[in-house]
């Protein structure tokens, strides 16, 4: 059953208010000093999810299957080139 948060607009104190979503009306009566409230304080909450690792190796290795050895190669010669290229442009960068 969740759980609502609500501020007490008299008392401005937090105060929860719990209820099945079918039951849930948008205001709840603060029980201390018997307001009626209908604005609500949200906190951010945490929500994990299983997506697996998470490190470039992984998402490489992921990113790699099911294609066929053309593509392979053809990543593979891409990595290649622009790798050289760094190396090239720190090259003329030191000869300056």
């Amino acid at each position: 059953m969740p759980l609502y948060t609500f501020i007490c607009p008299k008392c401005k104190k937090t105060f929860d208010h719990n209820c099945s979503i079918k039951e849930y009306s948008g205001k709840a009566k603060h029980e201390e000093c018997g307001t009626i409230s209908e604005q609500r304080e949200y906190q951010n909450i945490g929500v994990m999810v299983d997506i697996g690792p998470r490190t470039v190796g992984s998402l490489a290795e992921k990113n790699m299957k099911g294609k066929s050895e053309d593509e392979l190669d053809a990543l593979w010669r891409k990595q290649n080139d622009y790798r050289l290229e760094g190396i090239d442009k720190l090259t003329k960068k030191r000869q300056k």
